[in-house]
């Protein structure tokens, strides 16, 4: 049990690592700005507890009209609360370094981000020397 408590911290201090450069990437090199989202896509997928509803053809993750999920997640032996949300998003921003205008894209889990709507106002960063690369 001590063994799998030490591998267990290790892959824990080996995740907010990965995070805590991330985040720091994202203040050193990138600049906040903020953006209007201009379109909103939303799917869904199913997975819970290390099982999930893939694609038969791709054996990768499957993305499928929100409308059909529940049903889907009943066929596969899922409950509704399974179901995942993800957003796919354009916004518009005006780059900090030349004022030019650009468009962006993310694509986000819903539970991790919340909700898009059209022309919401969000904070967005821009890479110091590449306008077009975004992160939110």
């Amino acid at each position: 049990m001590g063994m799998q408590l030490k591998l267990f911290g290790a892959l824990g201090l080996l995740g907010l690592g990965a995070l805590g450069m991330s985040e720091a990437d994202k203040y050193v090199n990138y600049i906040e700005t903020s953006a209007i989202v201009t379109s909103v896509n939303t799917d869904c997928y199913i997975e819970a507890g290390g099982r999930k509803v893939v694609d038969q053809r791709t054996n990768e993750l499957a993305y499928m009209d929100c409308e059909v999920a529940p049903r889907i997640a009943m066929i596969h032996g899922h409950s509704a609360t399974h179901i995942k949300r993800r957003n796919k998003i354009e916004y518009k921003y005006n780059s900090p370094m030349n004022g030019a205008p650009h468009t962006g894209f993310s694509t986000i889990a819903e539970t991790s981000m919340g909700l898009y709507r059209m022309n919401q106002n969000i904070r967005i960063y821009v890479h110091q020397s590449d306008p077009y690369l975004t992160r939110l």
